[in-house]
């Protein structure tokens, strides 16, 4: 049984497989982006381990809704997307990207405890199909 804090110190331990830090280096707050400096390929890798290890498709990419990405001419995201947001992910912290949110600083809200919980959303699904 995967237990949530079972979950967060395995995701904690991939993370820090993939960025190259201790893993005591790693903190649930931290953003995957910008405190850790993980990228693109820091995610397909983090993917790739989520899969090997739980059994699960984690594609980051596809984390947030493409009809959550409308933003005006600036780059701030309408109110229709941040309540977009906040319905389908209110595990996020979006102080992490103000009163002005700018779509291009959505991946900062991808923290350590935000993953490992997208990975236990990702197993109780796969675990109602095959028992439903």
């Amino acid at each position: 049984m995967n237990t949530t804090d079972q979950v967060l110190q395995e995701v904690r331990e991939m993370v820090a497989d993939v960025l190259a830090p201790e893993v005591d280096e790693v903190q649930p707050e931290d953003s995957f982006v910008t405190k850790l400096a993980g990228d693109s390929l820091g995610f397909l890798e983090l993917s790739f381990k989520c899969e090997k290890r739980f059994g699960i498709k984690l594609p980051f990419q596809k984390v947030i809704p493409e009809e959550a990405l409308a933003a005006d001419d600036q780059g701030v995201l309408t109110n229709e997307s941040m309540s977009l947001l906040r319905r389908e992910l209110p595990f996020l912290d979006y102080s992490r990207i103000g009163e002005r949110p700018l779509k291009g600083r959505l991946p900062e809200l991808l923290t350590v405890d935000a993953i490992a919980h997208l990975v236990r959303k990702a197993i109780a699904e796969k675990k109602a199909v095959a028992t439903g």
